[in-house]
Order: C-alpha cells, then sequence, then structure tokens
C-alpha cells in the first residue's frame, strides 16, 4: 500500500477511511455538472480495497434520504464494494423525511 511503503502509517488496519456521497447517483445536478458520484463511490472502494484499508461509508445529503434510489445506492455500495460500514448523517432528515426510517430499518436486515 502507499501508507505502508512510504511509512506514513506503521499499521494501515488502524485507518478507517469514510467516504461520503454514497446516497448520490450519476449526472445529478444535470450534464454541466457532469456528476460522476455513484463511480466514485465504486473506484473509492476499489482503491482501498488494493491499498488494503478499512472503508465506511455515509450520506452527503438528508434531502436524498426519502428516495428510495438513493437507498437502493447505498445497499449497492455496501453490498458490491469495500464498504464496512455507514454513517448516517443529518439525523433530523432521517426521523422527518417520510419512508427514510424504513429504508433504514430494510438496509439493516439486508443480507
Amino acid at each position: 500500500s502507499v501508507f505502508s511503503s512510504n511509512g506514513l502509517f506503521s499499521n494501515p488496519q488502524r485507518i478507517v477511511l469514510h467516504f461520503t456521497c454514497l446516497e448520490k447517483g450519476n449526472h445529478e445536478g444535470g450534464a454541466t455538472v457532469a456528476s460522476l458520484a455513484e463511480d466514485l463511490v465504486f473506484w473509492v472502494g476499489s482503491e482501498s480495497a488494493r491499498q488494503n484499508l478499512r472503508l465506511k461509508g455515509e450520506n452527503a445529503l438528508e434531502g436524498a434520504l426519502g428516495d428510495a434510489s438513493a437507498w437502493a445506492r447505498i445497499r449497492n455500495a455496501i453490498q458490491w464494494s469495500h464498504y464496512e460500514g455507514l454513517t448516517i448523517l443529518r439525523l433530523a432528515g432521517l426521523v422527518e423525511t417520510p419512508g427514510a426510517l424504513d429504508e433504514l430499518k430494510r438496509l439493516t436486515k439486508a443480507p
């Protein structure tokens, strides 16, 4: 890993990276933004696996917590990439947004 070969950290397993925007999709914000947020989630996951680093994810915005497709992207990242945990930011949005708490319950019951 770049961390251990440079002598930056003697034990990179003690480091846990947290990457945001697990709920974001590609091309959000229109063509001029050219966002590849969903791809970036997987690129970071692949690189953390290659570097043998632990990785957890988090949501970037509370507004998306009511969107079932945002939760599907979170589940997808946890199931198919290198993410081993999830931090939900902006908890008020979780309890105040219709459907968000149900989606979180569904996520925690997923195999």
